[in-house]
């Protein structure tokens, strides 16, 4: 086949429970300039023998002579892609037959554009949707959102290869948050979006990494706590500043349910938040209104989420520090207007 536009990359280990589906998924596209490229990781059930079963000319198959994991697979297929677009695709997600036709014409009319997610569904093992799960869809809430968290699904982002040729490959330091660090890294330096339509469905399953991995909660943290130094460091702030902050808590305050979440370390992250969206709009340039209308927007969530809580805890301290911040919330707005 001639040299398609987009690559679909597709890393398999011991897949066979979900890998016919999910190939079928890519191949009925509605988008048709594709190929796509499936690694087989040294598997050992029946997935060599799926893969061998398709007859569609768009399928490569690669097989790793021994397993080599998921992130040193993915950038084995980086190298052999041919396709100036990256697409994800995990072996047991699902992409709707527009996914690559609406990634591609966003990227095709925005030639600064180098990374494009987009919202997903969540699905268990049996196919069945648990619920939509929204994405930020602008380049400062992704930027913001990966302080605390990956922004996307794997199997949601398209990337320019030319773009990966930029700034490398992922990093193989992360066996489980390879994802995160690599979309955290393109967004430094480069145009980052989402488009708001779920055009993939995430399974939830037991052999899913986070489900399966302590060992992703040590490798988040750590690509989190970089991407918090950056904004430090570009606003000149240091860490004094966001003493008290706790990823955790933080992230469940403002884009999760908070429940669980320990009181004294809510009480102590929310001014912390504040203090670090400071240093993030200064860091990111962002004007005095823009800059306040992402204060009062984070403000309000982070309202929110101590209100669950305090509810919940039946803790006056924590309605008290919700009740601050709410105020802080109120007082963003007025403060440009006379800018």
């Amino acid at each position: 086949m001639s040299r398609p536009l987009v690559t679909v990359l597709l890393p398999v280990h011991n897949g066979a429970d979900h890998l016919s589906t999910s190939l079928a998924s890519v191949l009925a596209q509605s988008f048709r300039d594709f190929e796509l490229l499936a690694i087989d990781d040294a598997s050992t059930d029946g997935t060599a023998a799926i893969l061998a079963g398709v007859a569609d000319e768009r399928l490569r198959v690669l097989r790793n002579e021994r397993n080599l994991g998921l992130t040193a697979t993915l950038n084995r297929g980086i190298g052999e892609a041919h396709g100036a677009y990256i697409a994800r695709q995990d072996a047991d997600d699902l992409s709707d037959p527009g996914r690559l036709g609406a990634q591609v014409a966003r990227l095709e009319g925005e030639a600064g554009l180098a990374l494009l997610g987009c919202s997903y569904r969540r699905i268990d093992e049996d196919g069945r949707e648990e619920g939509l799960r929204p994405v930020p869809t602008d380049a400062i809430a992704i930027r913001w959102r990966l302080l605390f968290l990956s922004a996307f699904a794997h199997s949601s982002v398209m990337i320019r290869a030319s773009t990966l040729a930029d700034v490398g490959p992922y990093d193989e330091r992360f066996a489980y948050a390879q994802d995160y660090e690599l979309w955290s890294r393109i967004a430094r330096t480069h145009e980052v979006a989402a488009l708001p339509e779920p055009l993939v469905s995430y399974r939830r399953s037991g052999s899913s990494l986070t489900a399966t991995f302590a060992g992703a909660a040590a490798e988040i943290d750590a690509i989190s706590a970089a991407n918090v130094d950056c904004v430090l460091e570009g606003s000149g702030a240091d860490r004094t500043a966001i003493a008290g902050f706790d990823r955790e808590a933080s992230w469940r305050l403002l884009f999760a349910d908070p429940d669980g979440v320990d009181p004294e370390a809510a009480r102590l992250t929310a001014p912390a938040i504040l203090a670090l969206q400071s240093a993030f709009a200064a860091a990111s340039g962002l004007d005095r209104r823009d800059a306040d209308r992402h204060r009062a927007a984070t403000a309000r969530r982070l309202a929110h989420g101590l209100g669950r809580l305090a509810v919940r805890e039946r803790d006056p301290r924590l309605a008290l520090a919700g009740l601050k911040t709410w105020v802080s919330s109120r007082r963003a707005p007025r403060a440009s207007r006379g800018s």
